[in-house]
């Protein structure tokens, strides 16, 4: 998963960058270069204030419980006792005003300015989705703003909640052994372990941290990979996650480095068709099994039951009779209801089977549109104006 890391708690952010103005304080036309490349000089500002908002207004970490953990197993004991029962989630909305006005305000300006306006323009109405979102964090108004950020696109959402139905029909996978721990520093074949060597190898600028509080196994921020604490976890899963943070999410953030603007801070979409990347390499690299598509599949299930209004117990009670334990059942639905109040939540990971199809189908129509797409969190829907706009980036291995 892909994540930002933990944002200040401060209202630092926007004080001190303005919208760009860029007809009033910039000389030269659209599309004349700049730094070097062809980019005009009145996205160096919109470049300042998207790379601060997306630390200030982390989505995952606005919805992220901070009694995470603790609550989970309070659930488990409640509900194996017959105590079914809402979370009592811990949440701090952000005082998100002063970025709503701001990014709304540089959204307008940048409208009319050729297609590097356009592709701003989108970018940023995404972060004001998301400044939304970090506002109403616990409260019955994030569902709302929840589903205009993760609101479908096109055709392919309709794609995986076939696929999810039929991966929901395979027959239960037999879990692997669990015999590593998440964190365990001392074991070689730990995912910790296994994440720094991998690092390590492949000389990226990451650390490997272990956070508290991560929903996922692990999460890849701009310059750390998060593990999650304590998790039992089989070899095959370890090898996945490395796979998955490594090549789908650190690489393509490396990558993007010498390539700079929006490759760094994101098209609009990108994060989304970047996960979708990172599944299409899975199921490159032979790690896209039954226990992984039963995962995914309940995870989309939980987010199409949660937008259908559904409550929590009543979710949790559907993925149990599917899985037949209240301990995944109960962190799934959480995970798709995390940030909501009495009713909705976050949902985002119902962009994961849909960006997975899309970026499937990009690939195999045009091969070549994985180095773009492998070059930062680049959406597939941008492709057409980042082709027309830059140079094509060198070409990257993406097979085992």
């Amino acid at each position: 998963m892909s994540s930002p890391s933990s944002p200040p708690t401060s209202s630092e952010g926007f004080e001190g960058v303005s919208p760009p103005s860029a007809a009033r304080h910039e000389g030269p036309s659209v599309g004349a270069p700049s730094d070097g490349g062809s980019r005009p000089t009145w996205c160096r500002p919109l470049d300042a204030l998207i790379e601060r908002a997306i630390v200030q207004l982390s989505v995952i970490a606005s919805c992220t419980p901070r009694n995470l953990a603790l609550e989970l197993a309070a659930l488990e004991n409640d509900f194996e006792a017959g105590r079914a029962r809402r979370p009592r989630f811990h949440y701090e909305p952000r005082a998100n005003d002063a970025w709503i006005e701001g990014l709304g305000r540089a959204r307008d300006e940048v409208r009319a300015l050729g297609p590097w306006g356009e592709l701003y323009e989108a970018r940023l109405r995404e972060l004001w989705l998301e400044a939304h979102i970090g506002r109403t964090a616990g409260t019955d108004e994030l569902g709302t703003w929840a589903a205009k950020r993760y609101a479908a696109r096109d055709d392919f959402h309709a794609a995986a909640d076939e696929l999810c139905a039929r991966w929901l029909a395979e027959p239960a996978p037999t879990p692997a052994p669990r015999s590593r721990r998440s964190d365990d520093e001392a074991d070689p074949g730990s995912l910790v372990s296994r994440l720094r060597a991998e690092v390590g190898r492949r000389r990226l600028p990451f650390r490997v941290e272990v956070a508290r509080g991560l929903s996922a196994l692990a999460a890849t921020g701009p310059k750390s990979i998060f593990v999650a604490p304590g998790r039992a976890m089989s070899d095959d899963a370890v090898a996945r996650t490395v796979m998955h943070e490594v090549e789908g999410h650190a690489l393509p953030r490396a990558r993007a480095q010498s390539l700079g603007g929006l490759f760094v801070r994101g098209t609009a979409f990108g994060s989304d068709d970047q996960e979708g990347r990172a599944i299409h390499l899975e199921a490159q690299y032979g790690h896209l099994g039954p226990e992984r598509r039963r995962e995914l599949a309940l995870r989309h299930h939980a987010c199409a039951l949660t937008r259908e209004g559904i409550d929590f117990v009543t979710v949790a009670r559907s993925l149990w009779n599917i899985t037949g334990r209240w301990r995944d059942a109960l962190r799934i639905t959480a995970r798709a209801q995390r940030g909501g109040g009495e009713t909705g939540g976050l949902t985002r990971e119902s962009v994961y089977l849909p960006a997975y199809l899309r970026v499937t189908a990009c690939i195999e129509t045009d091969p070549t549109a994985d180095r773009w797409l492998g070059a930062g969190q680049v959406a597939t829907c941008a492709l057409p104006a980042l082709r027309q706009l830059c140079p094509e980036p060198d070409e990257i291995e993406t097979k085992p």
